[in-house]
């Protein structure tokens, strides 16, 4: 989806008997996106698939919020979420600092590397973009590394 397409949400829950709600956000211009709950395992399941969930995923490294989801991709099949950030520079080099802090080092090295990390993770908290669309539950948020 274009950056610079505006969305409005309007909430419609729609139950059938016994059934949850569904919640869907509306695109200007009439499409509808529709939020799938993962639990269910009522998404879509071709490779290649994208979609919304019910759920959101934390960036264990930037901190930033998806429910933009992918399904598939090489060589497994299965669901994919990305931070949106990822292809920035300075989310890639805090991500290496991550990397490296998890290796075998001295006691005061990892002191100072942890510090470096949350220097820069404060530096590029501005920079930071979340990928929300509709209104997930923000209650069923989980956190994992991109």
């Amino acid at each position: 989806m274009p950056k610079d397409e505006e969305i409005r949400i309007d909430i419609k829950p729609r139950a059938i008997k016994g059934q949850k709600p569904m919640i869907e956000a509306k695109k200007e211009g009439g499409g509808e996106v529709k939020l799938y709950d993962l639990r269910e395992h009522k998404y879509p399941s071709q490779r290649g698939d994208t979609f919304r969930s019910l759920q959101i995923f934390e960036c264990e490294t930037c901190g930033a919020v998806t429910n933009s989801m992918l399904m598939g991709g090489y060589p497994g099949y299965g669901l994919r979420y990305y931070c949106p950030n990822s292809q920035e520079n300075w989310h890639k080099e805090l991500q290496e600092m991550i990397k490296l802090s998890s290796q075998p080092h001295p006691k005061f090295y990892k002191d100072e590397l942890k510090k470096e990390i949350e220097g820069h993770r404060k530096k590029h908290k501005d920079d930071v973009k979340n990928d929300i669309l509709g209104n997930p539950d923000f209650s069923l948020k989980e956190r994992g590394v991109w």
